[in-house]
């Protein structure tokens, strides 16, 4: 908006110097103006990729072809093997920062990223304990420009720790509170409003089967508080969820059961955090579906684009109807062991290099993890149908057994 106010305002004056210097007839002077500088767009923006085995994160250009050019290799202080996530978390506070979950060192560390040129250096507070055997990260009420609530399911110990990200000039993680029990050792867990919900075994099951719980996030501290009888039994889960995923628009909830070959999806109530299982419920897309990923589109009457991590090798494309099923569109290969994927959404403008300004926009791009053959694999997606392909240079080379990727969006530039 910026950089419209500017163009409008530039025309406006140029029309009012015309017609006080009597412009109009053959006769009539040159105004001539300074050039207004032109702003650039050199990327698309970053990605961040985790390796288990070689304890390593890999940063990268997102060129303006779309392909990853690699950057940097931060060595990891961690214990090997381990599991690594990752979450992007952007605009706090005007600053972007990478948050990695260790499962080894039992830690979180954050990072802010340069706006520039990438580099990620460690905040103040980083990396910060968590409980025993961390297995899951996720974030609260996003408010850009506001702190962000982070939340760590630790598997280990049974409990579930809080954490605040503040922005700014001086940007600092720390604890917020001392960690709540869990019922159970959580598998993943997932965060709407002033909910959070937890996967894990069923303690009155005597077959293997699978529950969510309900905390209600404290409305002062946004600490959870703990639950009281509200379990929702999985049907049909008897091995451990996966992952727990809500819709772009946080009314449903999926709960992803790769060895069930299964995706159970609820209906979620603002008003209590109830849950109630979709009518289509369970849906099978996919053999081993892991988690997924979902954008918005801008047919409001079209399927949300969705793309589901298949374990045994696959991307699924599918889409959700207004009730909130998901429906299989496409299948894509996705390497030999895909296991995490992001979307990169950025645009800009650019200077084309003869005088003049053009928007570039590289629509979704979407990035896959192959913890086998240690590549990242990039896909161009079809705004129209959600359709998939290979980017310029896909696949490009990670370190060992990649696990987690994520990306930071570069934003419009704006005139000085």
């Amino acid at each position: 908006m910026k950089r419209l106010r500017l163009n409008v305002i530039a025309i406006g004056l140029t029309a009012l110097l015309m017609a006080l210097a009597g412009c109009g007839g053959n006769n009539a002077p040159v105004v001539i103006f300074p050039k207004l500088p032109l702003p650039t767009v050199s990327n698309f923006g970053f990605a961040y990729a985790a390796n288990d085995a070689s304890g390593t994160l890999d940063s990268y250009t997102i060129g303006l072809d779309y392909s990853l050019k690699p950057l940097a290799t931060l060595a990891l202080a961690s214990p090997l093997p381990t599991s690594y996530q990752l979450m992007a978390l952007s605009d706090v506070q005007g600053g972007e920062y990478v948050a990695l979950l260790d499962s080894a060192a039992n830690t979180l560390s954050v990072y802010e990223a340069d706006a520039n040129t990438g580099k990620l250096t460690a905040i103040e507070g980083s990396p910060i304990a968590t409980g025993k055997d961390p297995v899951e990260l996720a974030v609260g009420n996003v408010e850009i420009g506001y702190d962000i609530t982070m939340y760590v399911a630790n598997a280990g110990d049974q409990t579930l720790s809080t954490y605040v990200l503040s922005g700014g000039s001086q940007p600092a993680v720390q604890a917020q509170g001392q960690p709540v029990p869990a019922p159970v050792p959580a598998t993943t867990l997932a965060v709407a409003n002033y909910d959070l919900y937890i996967a894990g075994p069923d303690p009155n099951s005597t077959s293997g089967g699978q529950a969510l719980w309900h905390f209600k996030l404290d409305p002062q501290t946004l600490s959870p508080q703990a639950p009281a009888g509200n379990e929702f039994p999985l049907s049909g889960a008897s091995h451990p969820v996966s992952s727990l995923e809500f819709s772009i628009y946080g009314t449903y909830l999926y709960a992803f059961c790769p060895e069930d070959g299964m995706i159970l999806g609820f209906n979620y109530s603002f008003q209590g955090g109830g849950l109630t299982l979709l009518p289509g419920s369970p849906y099978r897309l996919g053999s081993q579906p892991e988690g997924m990923m979902q954008t918005l589109t801008s047919n409001l009457s079209a399927m949300n684009p969705t793309y589901i991590l298949d374990r045994a090798g696959f991307l699924v494309n599918a889409g959700t109807d207004s009730q909130g099923n998901l429906a299989a569109i496409g299948q894509y290969a996705a390497g030999v062991a895909p296991s995490d994927l992001a979307f990169n959404t950025g645009s800009g403008i650019a200077y084309n290099g003869q005088g003049l300004l053009e928007k570039v926009d590289p629509g979704s791009l979407l990035y896959v993890t192959d913890s086998a053959s240690g590549d990242i694999l990039g896909f161009s997606v079809n705004p129209a149908s959600g359709a998939l392909a290979a980017l310029p240079g896909s696949p490009y080379p990670a370190g060992q057994a990649p696990a987690a990727i994520v990306t930071l969006p570069n934003a419009p530039p704006t005139m000085n």
